[in-house]
């Protein structure tokens, strides 16, 4: 059955369509910097950069993934000598992820190179349309996330 025009022009495949752009030159532009990660690497480097010795559930409520994903996105990072898992000393069966000194010293390039392209992501737009995008997707939020989201999101 075919969308409707109001479906087919509403907020959802907007959203979507940026997000994925978004996503895919976010991943291009650290590839070509020489950084072999993508943005979901990035992201767990974002949360251990605010607070280095994380265990992976926590990983998982900050990136909105499940604990397969984030096993497989820390893998990678350790292969690139990025994060190590060193195991917790209260309970041996947890692991916690923490910055190896190459990932730490990534923090202010990656930051800069976000920084251009995010700034490349809204050229043209005026910081009041910017300032209404994120005014209406936070009411998106908001009018969807439950309780549990809210709080998830409230922790971060």
């Amino acid at each position: 059955m075919p969308l409707t025009p109001h479906l087919e022009n509403s907020l959802g495949p907007y959203i979507g369509k940026a997000s994925r752009v978004l996503e895919k030159r976010i991943n291009r532009n650290l590839m070509r910097a020489g950084y072999d990660m993508t943005l979901h690497h990035w992201i767990i480097m974002v949360h251990l950069w605010k607070k280095d010795g994380q265990n992976q559930k926590k990983l998982c409520e900050y990136a909105g993934r499940n604990k397969t994903m984030i096993t497989r996105i820390i893998d990678g990072l350790e292969k690139e000598n990025y994060v190590l898992r060193v195991p917790d000393k209260q309970d041996r069966r947890n692991k916690l992820i923490y910055l190896t000194h190459k990932g730490k010293s990534m923090q202010e390039e990656l930051g800069e190179l976000m920084e251009g392209t995010l700034a490349e992501a809204t050229e043209g737009v005026s910081a009041e349309d910017l300032a209404t995008c994120k005014q209406v997707l936070h009411q998106v939020f908001l009018n969807l996330a439950d309780e549990e989201i809210l709080e998830e999101f409230a922790e971060n």
